[in-house]
């Protein structure tokens, strides 16, 4: 028994060979499907204008320099339990302690579940901070998304400041 047992193991480990050094199936035999490891593609966002009452309020309540908004954007970030939500991108001139304009912008973000016309105020959360380099530093840390969702938010953003330099 135990040289039966021998003589199956090369057996077994030469069955699946067809002599061939490359991936090409043997003549006749189909390929057998490869499992490919893919990204899921992220949906296609368009930047949109952000109404003028969001943009009366953000002016009071995201982060950033207190000057007036020189450019804004809004996309769609993620459909949840709660509504649709979008990243609003705000730039704005910074300026002096007086209110004039001392030259040089800031940016930030914020999402919102309020982005069309309406009676209420927006919910705002702050999501992007500028930065020293005059970028935009994410922090998601006030919001409880994961995986899909999160990950769709964080590209929404990246579309957001992305429209800001051709708006």
């Amino acid at each position: 028994m135990r040289h039966a047992l021998l003589l199956l193991v090369p057996v077994m480990v030469t069955a699946g060979c067809t002599g061939s050094s490359d991936d090409r199936p043997a003549a006749g035999a189909s390929a057998p499907p490869h499992a490919a490891v893919t990204t899921p593609p992220q949906p296609a966002v368009t930047c949109e204008k952000p109404s003028k009452r969001l943009l009366r309020w953000a002016g009071v309540s995201v982060a950033s320099q207190p000057g007036p908004i020189t450019a804004s954007a809004l996309v769609h970030a993620a459909h949840t339990s709660s509504g649709d939500w979008y990243v609003l991108a705000v730039e704005r001139a910074y300026v002096h302690d007086d209110g004039s304009l001392a030259g040089g912008t800031s940016r930030s973000l914020a999402l919102t579940n309020a982005a069309g016309a309406g009676t209420s105020d927006p919910h705002l959360i702050d999501i992007g901070f500028p930065s020293k380099d005059g970028g935009v530093e994410q922090d998601w840390h006030h919001v409880s998304w994961t995986g899909e969702t999160l990950t769709s938010g964080r590209h929404a953003a990246d579309v957001a400041l992305g429209c800001l330099d051709h708006a």
